[in-house]
C-alpha cells in the first residue's frame, strides 16, 4: 500500500540558480526601442478593446541598453492599482519540473502568451492572483502586444468538464509590505490551465495554498526581476530575456510556492504528451496506478491534512501589466 510522507511546512529554501549573466553598466543607449515594424506606442498608450479570441502581434519587442534592467516598454504603474504578469519561472521542486524540457515549455509559453499568470491589487489589503485569460487579451502595439496590452482574470468562463469557476483567481491578503512583500497563502485551489502554442489544452496545474513570497519589485514598480540585455539588446521573444535571480547576490526576485495534492493529479492528463500520462505519473516519474507511492522516483514530500502532496517552489520574474476588473 502507498504510504504518506510526514507533514512539512510549505516554506522552504531554494538551491538552483539561473545561468550567471555578466554584469555590465546599466545606461540607456541612443534609439532604445525597435518594435520590429509594429506601430509606436508609449508606456501609457491605451490598449484597444478587450477582444476574446484576437490574435497577438507578430513582431518581437526589442530594446537596446547596457546592463540588466527593467525594460522601459512596460505599462505605467499608478499605485494603488498595481498588476503584474509573470515572464519567467525557474522551478526548484519537484525535481520533475526542473528539466530543460519543462523549463523550455514554460519559457516559450510565457513569452508567447499561451500561458498567462498574474497578480494585481483589488484594494489596499486584497490582491487577486491566478491565471490570466489567454483568449481574452487586448493586445497593445509593442511587439507581440503583451508589454502594453490589457488582461483580465478568468471569471466563471472555464469550459467543461469541471466547474466554470475553477480557473478564477484567488483573493489573498498582503502579509507584508515594503521592499519585499508576501501574498497569500490562498485558501482556494488555483488551477492554471496550460495550452500549447497552437492553443490546444495541455493540462491544468492545481496549486493549493499558493503564495508569492519575498517579492521584490523594481524602484519604479515596473518589474519583479530584471531583463537581460545580451549584446546590449533585450528581446521579449528570447527564452532567456528575464532573470529570476539577482545576478550579484543570487537571491530570487520572487518565490512562487504551492502544494500539488496527489489526489488532484491522478485524473489530470497531459493531452499532448505521447501516451497522455496523468499529471501524477509525470510528477512521480512512474505510473501512479501501477507503482506504490514509496517506489516513485519523485515521491510526495509534504502533506496537508494527512493527504500527500508535492511542494512546488519556483523563482519568478514579472512585468507590470494592465489587469482589468
Amino acid at each position: 500500500m502507498d504510504s504518506t510522507p510526514p507533514e512539512v511546512p510549505l516554506d522552504t529554501s531554494v538551491g538552483r540558480e539561473d545561468p550567471p549573466e555578466p554584469p555590465v553598466e546599466a545606461s540607456v543607449m541612443d534609439n532604445p526601442v525597435d518594435t520590429m515594424g509594429a506601430p509606436e506606442a508609449g508606456p501609457d498608450a491605451e490598449a484597444g478593446p478587450l477582444l476574446c479570441g484576437a490574435a497577438p502581434g507578430g513582431g518581437c519587442y526589442r530594446e537596446t541598453a547596457a546592463g540588466q534592467r527593467c525594460p522601459s516598454g512596460h505599462v505605467a504603474v499608478t499605485p494603488p492599482q498595481v498588476g503584474y504578469r509573470l515572464t519567467r519561472l525557474r522551478f526548484e521542486r519537484p525535481a520533475t519540473l526542473t528539466t530543460s524540457v519543462v523549463e523550455g515549455f514554460f519559457d516559450g509559453a510565457l513569452a508567447a502568451g499561451t500561458a498567462l499568470f498574474g497578480f494585481g491589487t483589488m484594494d489596499a489589503a486584497t490582491v487577486r492572483v491566478g491565471p490570466l485569460n489567454t483568449r481574452c487579451v487586448a493586445y497593445g502595439a509593442r511587439g507581440r502586444g503583451l508589454l502594453d496590452g490589457a488582461f483580465r482574470f478568468h471569471a466563471g468562463d472555464a469550459p467543461g468538464p469541471g466547474g466554470a469557476s475553477r480557473w478564477d483567481p484567488a483573493r489573498v491578503g498582503v502579509l507584508s509590505a515594503g521592499p519585499l512583500f508576501t501574498l497569500g497563502p490562498a485558501t482556494t485551489v488555483v488551477r492554471w490551465p496550460l495550452f500549447t502554442e497552437s492553443g490546444d489544452p495541455q493540462v491544468e496545474l492545481p496549486l493549493t495554498s499558493l503564495q508569492l513570497r519575498e517579492v521584490r519589485p523594481s524602484a519604479d514598480l515596473g518589474c519583479v526581476g530584471v531583463a537581460a540585455y545580451p549584446g546590449g539588446v533585450f528581446d521579449e521573444c528570447s527564452p532567456s530575456a528575464w532573470l529570476t535571480r539577482d545576478p550579484v547576490t543570487g537571491a530570487p526576485y520572487g518565490l512562487l510556492e504551492a502544494l500539488i495534492m496527489v489526489e488532484d493529479t491522478r485524473a489530470a492528463r497531459l493531452m499532448t504528451v505521447p501516451g497522455m500520462p496523468t499529471l501524477c505519473s509525470f510528477l512521480a516519474g512512474a505510473d501512479c496506478e501501477a507503482t506504490a507511492m514509496t517506489s516513485w522516483p519523485t515521491p510526495p514530500d509534504a502533506t496537508l491534512g494527512g493527504r500527500p502532496a508535492w511542494r512546488l517552489v519556483a523563482n519568478f520574474s514579472a512585468v507590470a501589466a494592465r489587469i482589468l476588473p
